[in-house]
């Protein structure tokens, strides 16, 4: 309950920031509007005694209530509407906003393979719509308390006994937290389920596996996998909603049969001469009032607890980012290297994993160098990439730089000093210029982006885009031009080199979608550049499986098992006879 009423809390904060006023304005207007409820029902009371007893003074009053309560709630409903709608759209935003920061706000990736972080941040994504209504819920919540309030004093006023059927309230608001936690309960339980048939649906429904789904023909069997899990998914959650309407129909039978007792006593009272007909006119008003709004106050107080959920999962995510963001303070980054980068003893374990992907590696990276990083698949070549690039710290060992330990170096001023290309890379469906231009938003002048593309060998991409730069990307948007494979890669391996003076540029399979031959020369230009930058000591990580592209390098590291098996330059490896010698025999003999 204490971790709930703290999300709750987080929620309310974050939606009554955007708009202090708009949400001040939204809780008055709730409570003037829970006044006037019970208020017409008592002048109808003074109405109908007026009249039937022959009180002109009773009776006008009564009316008077009556005519300005109903022309008052009716402004009130009118400019509450008006405000709830402003309020939940500036929500919307805030929410979609925090889940934005959330998931980029810091420099390391490692989160990205965490299942806890995942699901919360899937559950966060799938409930999401619960933060628009931060203000809303709440302020309905406590208008909600007030009728059931002002309804029970009201009937206290019949008879004292009477103030027992608000009071059932109590017990609604017990079972909706038990039928509340049962539902939270099974969502929190087929997380990883959900997850899995949203990956499926993806999978369906996106265009770039369509080809090989269709080909392999396994596009049916992929649709029945998710239908079969999405029933797993909906089976578990149905059976928790089951429980949870049992729960809520206790309560409601429980209601009428005291709603129907309420009324009955009403009767004897009148009938004995104790209640008039205007607190028989009163009692029914505001037993269906109360009523109403006890099964309102339920819902609201269900819905905030599942809020209140919410809110303590971005609550944990907040402290995950925040002690992640302590890590990642500390100095800047230098302006050069001397003597290069070095990893010392660096042992790496991705969660769940049997086995460690690095384990006590030794690796000297001399600055102003090419260093190319080969070996079987699993070897840990991507995961020294990563590293280098501060997105994952070692579990063990350190990087260092000019023999200065890489954790003490800020890692976004870190990450400004890098370039790099990656074999999964992004495909921005902006216009290729800005596409290119993400590479260093410093600078994002056509000029630039230019430049970078002429410096990659790159521009010659431009010829089959229709409206060159300015040609916008992805199919799915008017007048989206698609692209190839390559062609995506190209404008990756630009974006990647937008920045001038890098201290680390990493290469990881930027180029498996392009020939041999494109490769090379890409390749041949960014060892000349490199070289051309040895005054400020840039490293520059290859990894590639092409050994016509690797043999350019100065430096080839073999890694197996998460050590380095061998290292030297191309012609000192083939004549050591080893490993890299037997995969350069086996690759040269398949070129023939």
């Amino acid at each position: 309950m204490k971790e709930r009423l703290s999300g709750l809390r987080a929620v309310i904060r974050l939606c009554y920031r955007t708009d202090p006023r708009d949400s001040r304005l939204q809780l008055a207007l709730g409570i003037l509007m829970a006044l006037q409820v019970p208020a017409l029902s008592y002048g109808g009371k003074l109405a109908l005694d007026g009249i039937l007893g022959g009180d002109a003074a009773s009776a006008y009053t009564g009316a008077a209530i009556l005519s300005v309560g109903v022309v008052l709630l009716a402004a009130i409903i009118l400019a509450y509407i008006k405000v709830v709608f402003r309020l939940v759209g500036k929500c919307t935003r805030a929410g979609d906003r925090e889940l934005m920061d959330l998931s980029t706000a810091t420099a390391s990736i490692d989160h990205f393979e965490q299942e806890r972080y995942l699901d919360d941040l899937h559950r966060i994504r799938e409930d999401r719509h619960y933060l628009a209504m931060g203000i809303n819920w709440p302020a309905q919540w406590i208008r909600s308390l007030l009728v059931v309030t002002a309804g029970g004093l009201l009937l206290a006023t019949i008879h004292p006994l009477m103030v027992l059927f608000p009071a059932l309230a109590v017990f609604a608001l017990y079972v909706g937290g038990k039928a509340n936690k049962l539902q939270v309960a099974a969502q929190k339980a087929t997380s990883p389920a959900e997850r899995l048939r949203r990956a499926l649906f993806e999978i369906g429904t996106r265009s770039e596996p369509a080809k090989e789904l269709r080909t392999f023909g396994s596009a049916r069997r992929v649709g029945e996998f998710h239908a079969r899990q999405g029933a797993e998914v909906v089976a578990e959650r149905n059976r928790a909603e089951l429980k949870s309407v049992l729960w809520m129909s206790m309560e409601g039978l429980l209601s009428a049969a005291v709603m129907a007792g309420a009324l009955a006593f009403g009767l004897y009272l009148a009938v004995d001469g104790r209640a008039t007909a205007g607190d028989l006119a009163m009692l029914g008003s505001l037993l269906i009032t109360v009523a109403g709004t006890s099964a309102q106050l339920v819902g609201m107080t269900a819905l905030m607890a599942r809020m209140g959920v919410v809110g303590r999962r971005i609550e944990r995510l907040r402290g995950y980012v925040a002690e992640r963001g302590a890590k990642e303070g500390g100095g800047p980054a230098p302006e050069t290297l001397e003597s290069g980068i070095a990893l010392r003893d660096v042992s790496f374990s991705y969660p769940g994993a049997e086995r460690p992907v690095l384990s006590g590696l030794d690796l000297d990276l001399p600055a102003g160098k090419v260093v190319a990083l080969v070996g079987e698949n699993g070897a840990g070549k991507t995961t020294v990439a990563k590293m280098l690039s501060g997105f994952l710290e070692p579990t063990g060992g350190e990087v260092l730089l000019d023999g200065e330990p890489l954790s003490e170096v800020a890692k976004t001023d870190w990450h400004s000093r890098i370039g790099a290309t990656f074999q999964d890379h992004a495909k921005f469906e902006f216009t290729a210029a800005e596409t290119v231009a993400l590479g260093d938003l410093r600078d994002t002048s056509e000029e630039r982006v230019r430049d970078a593309m002429r410096r990659t060998g790159t521009d010659d991409l431009l010829e089959d885009l229709p409206d060159g730069l300015d040609t916008r990307l992805g199919v799915r948007w008017e007048n989206g031009v698609d692209l190839s494979g390559g062609q995506w890669q190209k404008l990756a391996i630009a974006r990647g080199r937008m920045r001038r003076a890098p201290l680390l540029v990493v290469f990881d399979e930027p180029t498996a979608a392009l020939d041999p031959q494109t490769e090379h020369r890409l390749f041949e230009r960014f060892a000349e550049e490199t070289r051309h930058g040895a005054h400020r000591g840039t490293v520059t990580v290859l990894i590639s499986h092409r050994f016509s592209t690797v043999s350019m390098a100065d430096l080839i590291v073999v890694l197996d098992s998460g050590r380095v098996a061998e290292a030297g330059t191309h012609e000192e490896l083939v004549a050591a006879g080893g490993q890299y010698a037997e995969l350069h025999a086996l690759q040269s003999a398949s070129y023939g």
